[in-house]
């Protein structure tokens, strides 16, 4: 395959336009960020289609790209301009029917922005749909591409601090659908594949719609615990700060600030309490970080290349695992808390997630 076409479906912010405050604030191996920007920037993509139902989405890509190829359509761009590349930057509600057009019309990369669907059924149907090995996929939780995060899994990992225990995730006070796909897949992520035996999760805010398992606001997660079968758990929190703390049995790796910061927390000799100093990890190459990342590994896949094609796989399982620990979480809190396995979810499940009359 010499050059790819890449289709976008969603031209809002995560989708072509930055928001300013992202663009001030985060680090510079977030960028490119958007979708689109992602897909401008790799070599490889010879051509880019977009597709938005809002006119004036479409209106200003027309003006601020000079693109050419722009539908109303979704389904119209996948059956007209065919793309090897799907990307899909859509709120939540109506992504598995995009996911499962895309993949009908032929394309067989996607990047989806997360959450994955609002529903156990929708699930099921995309769990066959993308464990097929020829179809690849990666997600909107990025941080497991960006070489800081990989870098600080390799560290708490290798030994040197004793085996990992524990991973923290802290998002602040934060939504279950609109945020915490980002730590529940970071938490996947530093696990490696470790079997989930529990999900337990306090929330606030749930409102039910027309049966208990039918959410209809995107609940505040208060905590939530995941239990893996190695011993490690995995915690969300509200502390403050994008942070990702990884404790060993000697020591805790930090990545602060959505990696503004790296630190070790760690006793020194003759010392009675750990001590916190800067620690350095390697960001990476910051020219093409974020978005891009993602895109590269389904271009490599698509391209053939075995150990890209191998870590998508497991890539792919954390899709689908992260989604299904989002409903234990819920399953979890209308059972007073209780821990459960991740075959007890109703699978009735179907989470709306609307705040201030919008979906997540």
């Amino acid at each position: 395959m010499e050059k790819i076409k890449a289709g976008l479906i969603g031209c809002g912010r995560m989708g072509a336009f930055t928001s300013e405050k992202v663009r001030k604030n985060a680090p510079s191996f977030w960028f490119p960020l958007s979708h689109y920007d992602a897909l401008m920037s790799h070599p490889s993509i010879c051509e880019i289609a977009v597709s938005d139902e809002d006119k004036d989405n479409l209106g200003r890509m027309g003006a601020e790209y000079d693109l050419k190829n722009r539908y109303l359509s979704p389904l119209e761009m996948l059956q007209d301009f065919k793309p090897d590349l799907l990307t899909i930057a859509t709120r939540t509600n109506g992504r598995a029917l995009l996911i499962k057009q895309g993949i009908e019309s032929g394309v067989r990369a996607l990047h989806i922005e997360k959450p994955l669907c609002n529903s156990m059924k929708e699930l099921s149907l995309l769990e066959g749909l993308i464990k097929n090995p020829n179809i690849y996929a990666t997600y909107g939780t990025i941080r497991r591409f960006l070489p800081v995060y990989q870098n600080a899994v390799k560290i708490a990992k290798s030994g040197e601090y004793g085996k990992l225990k524990e991973i923290k995730i802290s998002f602040g006070s934060a939504m279950l659908f609109w945020t915490h796909p980002h730590a529940i897949d970071l938490m996947l992520y530093a696990a490696s594949g470790s079997k989930v035996i529990g999900v337990q999760a306090f929330l606030a805010g749930v409102s039910e719609g027309l049966y208990k398992a039918n959410i209809l606001s995107d609940p505040l997660v208060i905590s939530a615990t995941v239990y893996f079968e190695s011993g490690l758990t995995g915690c969300i929190t509200q502390s403050l700060g994008s942070d990702m703390t990884l404790t060993c049995e000697d020591a805790e790796i930090s990545v602060r600030g959505d990696g503004h910061v790296t630190d070790i927390y760690k006793a020194q000799a003759g010392k009675t309490y750990p001590v916190r100093r800067p620690l350095a990890i390697d960001n990476g190459d910051v020219t093409f970080g974020g978005t891009f990342l993602a895109i590269d590994e389904l271009i490599g896949c698509l391209r053939g290349d075995k150990d890209r094609i191998n870590s998508n796989a497991d890539n792919k399982k954390d899709i689908l695992l992260g989604q299904r620990v989002i409903f234990a979480m819920v399953q979890s809190h209308i059972e007073n808390s209780r821990i459960i396995d991740l075959e007890e979810i109703d699978p009735q499940m179907k989470i709306e997630a609307i705040t201030n009359g919008k979906f997540a």
